[in-house]
């Protein structure tokens, strides 16, 4: 193979591609760019696009000075540090992440590639400086809360940690000035002594009374379950004690589960259920026989001892998947004990048809965000309704009913406890006259906590508000425009019309009378009111009537926040368990009660100066166009450090209009 030899002219440029000369006059090299423009475009292309980027490159290259302050790490007191280790310290509480994340290495990492200019600290800096200071300024947002004295109601419940100590929880419920109903929780104390009704009652009074410095008389019920020492502890005494309608309801079903021929057809169905989620060749078993079958493939499930309706879910799960589970348990000789009998599978739809409707009512009224003491006596008559006994009953089915209805009546026949649960239905407008059964004991017991109670912050309400429409309108005498005008006529149509009903109610004159006499005229207002839907809320009810009813919308704040389900201390025990985990058993009883509480607080904390803050800042722009930026700047500066829960309405106007 011979290989040809380019003859090339040195006299004269060259191109390197194609070996040809170009004409070039001294030095120019605009015939060379012109030659590979015609005979190579792309390689032109290419060596344009390459000096385009050499140029934005060299004239974007930073200053020494901006190299060294990218580097830089933030200062301990800067700003952008304080920030990022408050967003650490509320990931760690929020979440229930151990404190010794921030010495792990791939946590570092992450932080580090998110800033990298944030020198996280070390475990020791969160534990002892960060933490406590987030939880004083979450206890003084509560404490905030808490200091215009309003009418509460506790629940409580105990609890054995992983490291066999006892814990106490105590949570609270009270209704605001703005008729939202607010779930807190005041801790998990530890309790280092017996379980007593005396011990019981000696750590919660000491929680409310010396911890937060609450009234007692400003108790307005306490809901736990039926256990003994909770009985001994608030029924036996002066207090308002409520039995935790899941743990009734929980009980009752028991009572019927617990027949001779339900209690043996369920154990039996726990041993098969155990035999397929203990073997993994019955389970793939199962699987195949499901997709032959067309049935869902869905898992069986196994119940637990204190919770009924995973009693319910394991008998519908298997009455679902009863062929496929028969089909596996066929081809396996040695899993032929284990196949349910024609009666077994009779007594488990019986099962299932008499606690299928009853299994809504369980998560109904464990609520937070909502009152549900209301609701009790509307749901025990539908339960009643239901477990009454027909003709078409079958004699297991009788036997179910009958237990169940029993068991609920009994515990619901206290006379305390019917008064106090009919004051709750009666101050629904939507239930009052229909579900209420005591209305003159209701009626009553209101005219002697009417003459008892003291009633003298409706006056000095009532003189704010007037102060405050005064303010107001001497603040908006401005030119107003057709739509505002409209509106403001309609809003007092609208409260006109309210007020027609009973005027003596406005002025003077209606807080001279006495308080039985305003009582009464009251009652006779709110009995002629009209049932609205049941859709709607109570407390969004009470909200606009509140200046028409002054005592009976303080009433209904005293008995409308008692909740029916003592779940609230249930769901901090479920926080509880997830800190004191068992790679942080060396948990003091100290630091268990601080990560509890920001765990179930810091995130209502957030939302309530979110909130406030968003309506500060709203109305304030609105009334101040004509600030600059600094003055709203600090403006908002103030209110966040002033007012981050609660903003009192005299001083909010007398900022916002003057």
């Amino acid at each position: 193979m011979t290989t040809e030899k380019r003859q090339c002219d040195f006299n004269s440029p060259v191109c390197k591609r194609c070996y040809k000369p170009c004409a070039a006059m001294g030095g120019n090299t605009s015939n060379l760019s012109k030659h590979l423009s015609l005979a190579h475009p792309d390689l032109f292309k290419e060596l344009k696009d390459r000096q385009v980027r050499t140029k934005k490159t060299s004239s974007s290259q930073p200053t020494i000075s901006e190299v060294l302050s990218v580097t830089r790490k933030y200062e301990r007191s800067s700003k952008e540090a304080k920030r990022l280790n408050r967003a650490v310290a509320e990931f760690i509480c929020m979440d229930q992440i151990p404190i010794s994340v921030v010495n792990k290495t791939g946590f570092r990492n992450l932080v580090e590639q998110l800033d990298k200019r944030y020198e996280m600290p070390r475990r020791k800096y969160f534990s002892e400086r960060e933490i406590p200071t987030l939880y004083n300024e979450t206890r003084s947002v509560l404490e905030s809360q808490l200091s215009s004295q309003p009418y509460f109601a506790c629940t409580t419940d105990l609890w054995t940690s992983r490291t066999v100590d006892s814990y106490m929880a105590v949570t609270i419920h009270f209704i605001s000035d703005s008729w939202e109903m607010l779930s807190w929780c005041l801790g998990c104390a530890a309790m280092h002594s017996d379980h007593t009704g005396e011990n019981i009652r000696e750590v919660l009074e000491e929680t409310v009374i010396q911890t937060w410095k609450l009234d007692m008389t400003r108790l307005s019920g306490i809901t736990t379950d039926n256990a003994s020492s909770n009985i001994k502890a608030f029924k036996e005494k002066s207090y308002h004690w409520v039995p935790c309608f899941g743990h009734n309801l929980h009980l009752a079903v028991n009572k019927a589960t617990s027949l001779d021929r339900v209690a043996s057809c369920l154990s039996r169905l726990r041993k098969t259920v155990c035999a397929f989620s203990r073997s993994n060749i019955m389970s793939r078993l199962l699987k195949e026989k499901q997709q032959l079958l067309h049935l869902p493939e869905h898992k069986l499930v196994h119940d637990e001892p204190t919770r009924w309706g995973s009693t319910f879910d394991m008998v519908d799960r298997f009455c679902e998947q009863q062929q496929a589970v028969c089909a596996a348990l066929a081809e396996n000789r040695n899993k032929w004990c284990l196949m349910p009998s024609d009666t077994d599978i009779t007594t488990l739809e019986t099962v299932r048809e008499v606690l299928g409707p009853l299994s809504t009512f369980t998560d109904a009224l464990c609520g937070e965000k909502e009152t549900t003491l209301y609701s009790v006596i509307p749901v025990m008559w539908k339960i009643l309704s239901h477990v009454q006994d027909s003709e078409t009953d079958s004699v297991l089915s009788h036997s179910m009913k009958t237990e169940i209805r029993k068991d609920l009546e009994m515990r619901y026949s206290n006379e305390q406890l019917q008064i106090l649960l009919n004051s709750a239905t009666f101050f629904d407008p939507r239930f009052k006259n229909t579900f209420v059964t005591k209305e003159k004991e209701v009626i009553e017991v209101l005219m002697q906590k009417a003459a008892t109670a003291d009633l003298s912050h409706l006056s000095q309400q009532m003189d704010s508000t007037q102060a405050e429409q005064e303010e107001q309108t001497g603040a908006k005498k401005q030119k107003q425009d057709l739509g505002s005008l409209l509106s403001t006529i309609v809003s007092e149509r609208k409260k006109k019309e309210v007020e027609k009903g009973d005027e003596c109610q406005a002025g003077r004159e209606y807080l001279q009378m006495p308080a039985a006499d305003r009582l009464k005229k009251e009652l006779h207002t709110y009995k002629t009111m009209e049932e609205t839907s049941a859709t709607e809320s109570p407390l969004s009810l009470w909200k606009r009537h509140e200046s028409s009813l002054p005592i009976l919308s303080t009433f209904a704040k005293y008995y409308l926040c008692i909740p029916a389900s003592s779940s609230a201390s249930g769901r901090v025990f479920s926080t509880s368990g997830l800190i004191c985990s068992p790679l942080r058993y060396r948990l003091s009883s100290d630091s268990v009660d601080t990560l509890v509480f920001l765990s179930k607080n810091l995130q209502l904390t957030k939302e309530l100066r979110l909130s406030y803050f968003n309506l500060i800042s709203s109305v304030f722009l609105l009334q101040n166009q004509n600030l600059t930026y600094v003055q709203c700047r600090f403006f908002f500066t103030f209110c966040l450090h002033n007012f981050s829960c609660s903003v009192p309405s005299s001083v909010f106007n007398k900022i916002v209009f003057n």
